[in-house]
């Protein structure tokens, strides 16, 4: 995100383009720091011995989910229907309403309802269809039984 905003934004200046990337470098930076403290404070609880509750909670943070993508940034972005949000995005969602959060949560509420209206319109259509089709067929069975009659 910060690479399309800041950095791809600053192509044509050395000194905004070299602000970008140290921007980029020190959230990199962070990023590990919380990582690692993460990772140490799940192992503690494992030393404790958490309960499997709250360790499902609190899942292994693996270097895949660490990996942003575009759904995470703006999910109404073309082509990010099928995509779900990693786990902790959604550990305290009950705590950010109002926020980007909840913003995310409307947009795949209204597209899984459209995806829903859409498939029984066409479980709707399908059925009329197929019922059209049966009453075409007996209709010209009917017509062609007629001429049979009447050529007899």
């Amino acid at each position: 995100f910060l690479y399309r905003t800041a950095v791809r934004q600053a192509k044509h200046s050395q000194h905004k383009k070299s602000r970008a990337w140290d921007t980029v470098h020190q959230v990199n930076t962070a990023l590990n720091v919380h990582t690692a403290i993460y990772r140490r404070c799940r192992k503690a609880m494992i030393a404790l011995g958490a309960s499997s509750v709250l360790l499902q909670r609190y899942q292994e943070l693996k270097e895949k989910h660490l990996q942003s993508k575009t759904i995470e940034i703006d999910p109404s972005v073309t082509g990010t229907r099928g995509e779900n949000l990693l786990w902790f995005w959604t550990m305290n969602a009950d705590l950010q309403a109002g926020n980007w959060m909840s913003e995310f949560l409307r947009v795949k509420f209204h597209r899984a309802k459209a995806n829903i209206d859409r498939c029984t319109e066409e479980v709707a259509l399908l059925k009329m269809e197929m019922r059209w089709t049966a009453n075409f067929f007996q209709h010209h069975s009917d017509k062609w039984r007629r001429f049979a009659a009447e050529a007899e």
